[in-house]
């Protein structure tokens, strides 16, 4: 099963429509605690903005994920836009492509 850790409550609503068979967790900003036991034998993925808090929170998340006993962990590039503007600007298919 994969799971992805992104920045932002409505970025995560807009992956879940693009892809609802991902487990999805969205924070509240880049100081939002994770809930660990949903990330333990997953593979994750993690998202943040491009800025430096985004950096540092997609680094924490990704250490926090392994030591809660993720299978794996991805860190995934910055996009030029939010999850949910991809979504309302191109489409759901386009914010589909950069989750695969």
């Amino acid at each position: 099963a994969e799971a992805l850790v992104i920045e932002g409550e409505l970025n995560a609503m807009a992956c879940a429509l693009a892809r609802p068979e991902l487990a999805l967790m969205g924070t509240a900003g880049t100081n939002g605690p994770l809930h660990q036991g949903a990330l333990r034998g997953r593979t994750v993925y993690v998202y943040g903005d491009g800025d430096k808090p985004g950096q540092e929170a997609r680094d924490r998340w990704a250490a926090i994920a392994l030591e809660a006993g993720a299978h794996r962990v991805f860190v995934l590039d910055p996009w030029p836009m939010d999850a949910c503007d991809i979504a309302g600007r191109e489409g759901r298919a386009a914010l589909r492509g950069r989750l695969q």
